[in-house]
């Protein structure tokens, strides 16, 4: 009942205007202000000699595609007995997307296979969709990600199908999260309308034609990919040539979505298609803008201390005595083995062995204490090598190269990687010495852990530096969650910095507003007809800052707001097209404080040295093949990147003995005294419990305590005395069946809304 009264697109038109046209052109529709105010839609008669094409569109929609036509329809009249009717819905849930790499001609080609003896009617009806259809869409491709192949479009039932899928994992352990799908997210991204596809067949020869049907379904497998379009017949013709006459929409159609980008391609419109496919391109794969929005702008490197970087040789050859170790534990027996290759990076000195004939992998790694007591080293790491059949032995150098961050900005790669990415920054050097450049937009959100002296505070404070060296103070907002008061304190009076946050009451307060921010950008977005802040600001002359949150402790606060999950959870699912990103940090990677929302919406998590391998597990679902040894030794999994793990040396500001790290922000202080710090206010007062209640009863469609209470972490007590309140003043009333909303269509919309 509710969803009805709050979902506004429309499924049908109080009057529609008709045109016929000589050929279909969907890119004028596209380009109207009504979209979402009736139905639009095509219809086509097909016989072996002619074709008849009509456009409907609702009467407030006054474009001239064609001639004006008073055509009617008189289906109702025809022999049921001379009529098939098909409905063509997709096949998979609607999210998932149907080709379009290049220009069909779906209804075109329908056209072509009609006969003497078999008449073909089409009716193609779309609507802009003016409800939440992209949350649930977001929400069911998260789902599918994790495994779920047929995601529910309801919540309830994708949560029950959530639970299954985890318990199924935790017996056989066989599911594996998939890659992010450029195509799934090209979808969501783009406008969606809510469509019917039918079509009927007209057999005057008083049998079946096979050959048109087969044909229509080969027709139809063109526009097979992720999804694919299905027949089914329909047995109640009464009720299909009712809805078809009247150019409405059925209910079974509530949740089918085509993008405008599927229904181009349907309609065989290679010209607005290419014109899309340009529109959206830096839209949907994300691909940034240029280094800033500000031209003259240029990072100021000069500004970060310059040392001199050392590199150090091979200290010690250990090829030779792993191979002795290696007979010790009777690994190696009568083989004759050869060192492949021995190099040295910043931290660690890696050997390459090719594995012995007859011995597994895993029988090496599984006797790796017996290999590290062999050989008398500590921090001593095994892992598959690079070529096949080698594995790679890892030993920690006595003494590390000193990496500075300025070094690496400075590096003509890292310059080019920023020109073309608007939040890069750069994790440090692999083991092979190659760069590590990283980008916040390509992935939306980063997760670091670290324990004490593990180098965690070192490299927040480099990845923070880079993105204010490479934005202007109008185009990056930067809010810091500090509460130990003294990590994050000296960015204070740089421009770019909105507030440094000690108090984790206002913290939360902060989650709940960028959620807030984060729906009235995409407001805006669909007001000016873009898909994301990149668009936006390459149109508008009002440019839209990034927001970018650090907190440097999650534990802190979810240990007195253990319910900022859900608002992480709604961030981490959609931020990213806005230009809000998180970066959560913690020294303390249990279950409690990295939870399965957080995990399921940050996939990109960066780990410094942690106290056991059970913290490994936690924050990577799984041990790494690295036995990290502190101050900056780390590894990398990030969404995107080709390899799972990848083992860097983060770089340092600056060395105590050579200069002090307050010296460096003293010089940028001083830099961007003369910019002025952005008015952007995004604090909002926290949610009160009744207005929360109100929230949930018109998203979730119920008044049912029990859920009520689960959804808000609460006592039935308290969420009882809440519905109470709401029945006092005429929100809900108290019927027969249970309570019911009440409450004007005016202050429904204001609770959906927000």
């Amino acid at each position: 009942m509710i969803k009805n009264k709050i979902n506004r697109t429309p499924i049908e038109n109080n009057m529609s205007i008709i045109q016929e046209v000589d050929k279909f052109n969907l890119t004028e529709i596209f380009s109207s202000p009504y979209l979402g105010e009736g139905i639009y839609g095509i219809e086509q008669l097909s016989t072996a000699n002619e074709q008849q094409r009509f456009v409907i569109t609702p009467s407030l929609e006054r474009i001239h595609l064609g001639r004006e036509s008073a055509k009617q329809w008189f289906w109702d009249k025809e022999d049921k007995q001379n009529i098939t009717c098909y409905s063509i819905p997709l096949a998979m849930p609607s999210f998932l997307p149907l080709y379009t790499k290049e220009a069909l001609s779906l209804i075109e080609d329908i056209n072509l296979i009609a006969t003497k003896d078999t008449h073909i009617f089409t009716q193609l009806l779309f609507t802009k969709r003016l409800d939440e259809w992209r949350d649930t869409a977001i929400s069911q491709y998260d789902s599918y990600l994790d495994g779920n192949d047929y995601p529910s479009d309801s919540r309830l039932i994708r949560k029950v199908q959530n639970k299954t899928l985890n318990v199924l994992t935790k017996i056989d352990g066989s599911r594996k999260r998939r890659d992010h799908i450029a195509e799934v997210e090209d979808k969501i991204l783009d406008q969606g309308f809510r469509f019917e596809f039918r079509v009927m067949l007209l057999n005057y020869s008083g049998r079946e034609d096979k050959n048109v049907i087969n044909e229509l379904k080969e027709i139809l497998n063109e526009a097979t990919y992720f999804n694919h379009f299905e027949m089914i017949e329909v047995n109640s013709k009464v009720n299909f040539v009712n809805n078809l006459l009247e150019r409405k929409l059925s209910p079974a159609s509530q949740d089918q979505l085509l993008s405008q980008q599927e229904l181009l391609c349907i309609f065989n419109q290679i010209t607005g298609l290419q014109e899309r496919k340009e529109e959206v391109k830096e839209i949907i794969n994300y691909t940034p803008p240029k280094l800033t929005e500000n031209l003259n702008y240029t990072a100021p490197l000069g500004l970060l201390f310059k040392g001199n970087t050392t590199k150090h040789e091979i200290e010690h050859q250990y090829g030779k005595e792993i191979i002795g170790a290696l007979k010790k534990v009777s690994i190696i027996k009568d083989q004759k083995v050869s060192v492949k290759k021995e190099e040295r990076g910043a931290t660690v000195q890696r050997i390459l062995l090719p594995i012995p004939k007859g011995v597994k992998y895993t029988q090496i790694e599984n006797s790796y204490k017996n290999i590290q007591a062999a050989l008398g080293v500590d921090g001593l790491s095994i892992e598959q090598g690079e070529e096949p059949d080698t594995v790679s032995f890892s030993i920690p150098c006595e003494k590390r190269d000193v990496i500075y961050l300025r070094s690496l900005l400075e590096n003509e790669e890292f310059l080019e990687f920023a020109k073309e990415n608007k939040l890069p920054f750069v994790a440090g050097i692999d083991m092979n010495n190659e760069l590590i450049m990283k980008c916040l937009t390509t992935s939306p959100h980063l997760m670091v852990t670290g324990q004490t002296g593990s180098g965690k505070s070192v490299f927040l404070t480099a990845l923070l530096i880079t993105l204010i060296l490479f934005n202007d103070p109008n185009e990056l907002l930067l809010y810091l969650v500090d509460p130990k008061k003294v990590e994050l304190n000296m960015f204070k009076g740089i421009p770019h910095v909105q507030e440094i946050i000690t108090d984790m009451k206002e913290a939360d307060r902060l989650l709940y507003s960028l959620t807030i921010e984060m729906d009235k950008r995409y407001d805006v977005f669909s007001d000016a007809g873009c898909r994301n802040i990149s668009s936006y600001n390459a149109k508008s002359a009002n440019k839209m800052p990034y927001i970018v949150l650090v907190i440097d402790e999650m534990a802190d606060l979810m240990v007195q707001f253990p319910n900022v999950d859900e608002h992480i959870q709604r961030l981490g699912q959609k931020a990213r097209g806005c230009g809000i990103h998180l970066v959560i940090a913690t020294q303390r990677p249990s279950v409690d404080v990295i939870t399965g929302l957080i995990k399921a919406n940050i996939p990109s998590r960066i780990s410094f040295s942690l106290q056991s391998s059970t913290d490994y597990g936690t924050v990577f679902g799984k041990n790494i093949p690295y036995r990290l040894i502190g101050k900056g030794d780390g590894v990398i999994r990030y969404d995107g990147q080709t390899k799972e793990f990848i083992r860097f040396q983060s770089p340092t500001i600056a060395l105590e003995v050579d200069e002090d790290e307050e010296a460096v922000f003293n010089r940028l202080r001083e830099h961007y005294k003369t910019f002025p710090k952005l008015n952007y206010p995004i604090l909002v007062e926290e949610e009160s419990e009744i207005d929360k209640l109100k929230r949930l009863i018109v998203s979730l469609d119920t008044t049912k305590v029990k859920e009520l209470a689960k959804e808000m972490k609460t006592r039935d007590k308290n969420v009882t005395e809440l519905l109470n309140e709401l029945e006092a003043e005429g929100f809900l009333t108290k019927g027969a069946k249970g309570r019911e909303i009440t409450a004007s269509e005016e202050e429904i919309a204001k609770w959906k809304d927000g």
